[in-house]
């Protein structure tokens, strides 16, 4: 499964250029999986629906494709009204983007082990846990992930595809 990104529409990569490698593929190695094998279709279309109705992926998407059209337009205009409204729209779909910021996720982050000393270089560490946790709280991405993990963790006994027979 994807997820919508800035760069989603974008040309980007070894595939888009002119002479590319052409693709190639490594059989799998043999192994014996002990585990399940889950029917994940249900938990990865609720997770694009999901995507499909939030306002931030939204977002991010509508900046994917303008940033695209932008890529693909060539012409500069030399009028002066023109160059002003051509920069007044892009503020527009920065500050739209920047509406990304006030996300914040329900989970609760937090880190297992809080064995932290009074020194200085703890106290540090201390400051560096508080920021991560403060930008995995505003991640769109690590969230709808941990809904991902939630929907999957959810699978009930009767939605198993198949199941190795250990006898």
């Amino acid at each position: 499964m994807i997820f919508p990104n800035r760069y989603s529409y974008v040309d980007i990569g070894e595939k888009d250029l002119d002479n590319p490698l052409t693709w190639d593929k490594i059989d799998p190695a043999r192994y014996n999986n002990p585990y399940k094998v889950f029917n994940y279709s249900k938990a990865i279309s609720k997770s694009i629906e999901r995507i499909n109705q939030n306002k931030f992926f939204k977002i991010i998407d509508e900046h994917a494709k303008w940033i695209k059209e932008k890529q693909e337009d060539k012409v500069i205009s030399l009028n002066y009204e023109s160059y002003k409204n051509d920069l007044k729209i892009s503020k527009s779909q920065n500050d739209k983007l920047k509406e990304i910021e006030n996300f914040i996720s329900p989970y609760y982050f937090e880190f297992s082990q809080n064995t932290l000393d009074d020194n200085a270089f703890e106290k540090d560490m201390k400051e560096q846990r508080d920021r991560w946790i403060e930008i995995l709280r505003k991640d769109i991405y690590v969230n709808e992930a941990i809904n991902l993990l939630k929907d999957l963790s959810e699978i009930n006994s009767v939605e198993v595809l198949s199941q190795l027979n250990i006898n």
